[in-house]
């Protein structure tokens, strides 16, 4: 019997898709990465090299002080869900929320992500459909 067989490559900085032809599980193991999936990883390795997008809020204490913000956004399966991941550092005296804003249509949702006091060093990720896009990130 022989079927085409969709079959997932998974590299170190990327997903990658190849069609396997063959009846077997053992035939997918040696399949060798397509051009596309080469050229996808070699994308996504620029991409790492980008600068992030960021905001930065002041503090009420200490003055000159901030809570810094960025973030980056990577499709798993692209059309279907999207991951954000946030990195923050809090030099404020209080504890801050973080408040990333989607939009998709008309519909509108927030994720939140409380930061403690002098946290110098953190992130966070959310999963979300890949029709929801980023609109603002907020702090108080």
């Amino acid at each position: 019997m022989n079927h085409q067989k969709l079959v997932f490559l998974v590299a170190a900085t990327g997903v990658g898709l190849a069609v396997v032809s063959g009846a077997s599980p053992a035939n997918a193991a040696t399949a060798q990465p397509s051009a596309a999936t080469k050229s996808a990883t070699q994308s996504s390795a620029a991409v790492s090299t980008a600068r992030l997008p960021s905001k930065s809020f002041p503090c009420k204490s200490p003055k000159k002080q901030h809570l810094n913000v960025s973030w980056s956004k990577k499709s798993h399966i692209p059309g279907i869900n999207s991951t954000y991941r946030f990195y923050f550092n809090n030099h404020c005296s209080q504890k801050r929320t973080i408040s990333a804003n989607f939009v998709w249509g008309t519909s509108k949702a927030s994720k939140l992500i409380k930061v403690n006091a002098h946290t110098t060093k953190g992130d966070t990720t959310f999963v979300v459909g890949n029709a929801w896009t980023l609109k603002s990130v907020t702090a108080h």
